[in-house]
């Protein structure tokens, strides 16, 4: 179902582990609107959490590429990421949320593409599913209308989350 859109190109489907910190069952999953989510209110999943807390990101091991995942909870308050510093960081692509289910769009996806690109990175969208929501050919179609994919040297190919 997403693995091809009618725009002509295969939509990268990347599958994160989940780890949950406690025992299983103990307590329900926080409810966003009628969707049952494992990291609401949080500002990254269970297992960047997880290793956030055991010392952060560590250097990649050469011949590997750095790259940042964002959203709007990279924003407080609305403030700016300042790219720039991020590509002086090291860091050469950035995937940016665009879309989730068929009923959020990121309001600084646009911004945040345009500016990691002025910087000199790569950049790719990325669509964060919710399949007991809706259907996979939905969904595909919100994300490609909101994020003016092209093939352009630069900008890399959308992605699915699923988490």
């Amino acid at each position: 179902m997403w693995s091809r859109v009618g725009v002509g190109f295969l939509v990268v489907v990347v599958v994160a582990a989940v780890v949950v910190v406690g025992s299983p069952n103990t307590r329900a999953a926080p409810m966003d609107g009628e969707v049952e989510r494992d990291n609401a209110g949080r500002g990254h999943s269970p297992r960047m959490e997880v290793m956030l807390a055991e010392g952060g990101a560590r250097a990649p091991a050469a011949g590997r590429v750095r790259g940042v995942d964002v959203a709007s909870h990279q924003h407080p308050g609305g403030a700016s990421i300042n790219w720039r510093r991020v590509a002086r960081g090291g860091f050469r692509f950035a995937g940016v949320k665009a879309s989730e289910g068929r009923y959020y769009a990121n309001p600084h996806y646009g911004n945040d593409r345009k500016r990691a690109r002025r910087a000199g990175m790569f950049v790719f969208a990325y669509h964060f599913a919710i399949p007991n929501v809706s259907g996979g050919a939905a969904q595909a179609k919100y994300f490609l209308d909101r994020v003016g994919y092209r093939a352009d040297g630069r900008t890399l190919s959308p992605v699915l989350d699923i988490e």
